[in-house]
């Protein structure tokens, strides 16, 4: 095993990563897809947008406890979370990720003042003029002297003066005076990425997947489609077992629908049309994958090429 193994955690049958690195290390070196199935922080009132943890299937699971690239943890003692130095150890830690939020969002607003600083600058300009311009006017009502043109040019030139002694790094300053540290009921609620105790011990390896002749075929399917460098990705929504994609889901479309059948497996005609006619509607091939009895895995895509004109009309001939 890795020293650096990926930790999985089991929960009621159900495998899950937390840690974002590790999603991001599948991702990227080991090409296993799984599925977020968290609350995004940012985006936490809609579900087509989600975040961690990442569930994996079953198989890619095995796959990566069989590799050594992954291990399965669990929590020691669940009785030892309610323990008093447990306990110490949140309260520490959600104080730290509060203070780290803080920082976030001064960091943030540094970035939005840098990005409008020119505007605010020509706004307080504008601001400036015109309210130089209205002091003067009431000055005038006042006194009710007649104003000479020449005053008028030395009230502008003073203006503008005062308008260019404001510059774009004195107004960034200003503004960063503004910042306040925002408070605690403000912040967002805290979600914790991964288990924040750490009395997590790796399980021993008498985990028991993928062990029906079902779940065996398809297994035996992920493995040499994941070989071959496809990425995989559950295929229930479009009739099969997995879909299997040329590259990274987040930038291409899904190439095969795999449906996996034992050897020697019957197939009705109807069948064989739907799932031909489902491939073809969606712009992607429908394949029937099996294992033969020596190991190896077939493949049979099928598609559906609709009715064909004939080349030469039909005669008709007397009887």
């Amino acid at each position: 095993m890795e020293e650096n193994a990926i930790s999985i955690n089991e929960c009621h049958g159900k495998f899950f990563v937390w840690n974002a690195q590790d999603v991001h290390q599948l991702w990227n070196n080991y090409h296993i897809v799984g599925t977020l199935v968290g609350c995004h922080p940012y985006k936490s009132h809609q579900s087509s947008l989600l975040g961690l943890p990442l569930q994996l299937l079953p198989a890619e699971a095995k796959l990566l406890l069989e590799k050594g690239y992954a291990k399965l943890v669990q929590i020691k003692n669940f009785n030892d979370i309610d323990s008093e130095s447990n306990k110490k150890f949140y309260k520490e830690h959600y104080k730290k990720l509060f203070l780290e939020q803080q920082e976030f969002y001064k960091e943030g607003r540094q970035k939005e003042i840098h990005s409008m600083a020119d505007k605010i600058l020509e706004g307080k300009k504008k601001k400036l003029l015109k309210l130089k311009k209205n002091n003067s006017e009431q000055e005038r009502v006042k006194s009710s002297e007649p104003v000479c043109n020449e005053t008028v040019l030395q009230e502008n030139s003073f203006n503008e003066i005062n308008c260019n002694t404001i510059t774009r790094d004195s107004v960034i300053d200003e503004e960063m005076k503004k910042i306040k540290p925002i408070s605690e009921d403000l912040c967002m609620v805290q979600l914790f990425t991964e288990c924040p105790w750490k009395n997590m011990e790796v399980c021993k390896n008498d985990w028991q997947l993928m062990n029906s002749d079902k779940e065996k075929l398809q297994y035996a399917v992920f493995c040499d489609l994941w070989e071959k460098g496809y990425y995989i990705t559950p295929g229930i929504k479009f009739g099969g077992d997995f879909l299997a994609y040329a590259g990274n889901p987040t930038l291409y479309h899904a190439l095969y629908i795999i449906v996996c059948v034992q050897y020697g497996e019957t197939f009705s005609p109807l069948r064989l049309i739907a799932l031909s006619r489902l491939g073809t509607h969606v712009k992607k091939t429908a394949v029937l994958a099996t294992v033969k009895p020596s190991g190896r895995v077939d493949y049979l895509s099928i598609r559906w090429e609709g009715s064909r004109k004939l080349d030469t009309p039909i005669k008709e001939t007397d009887s």
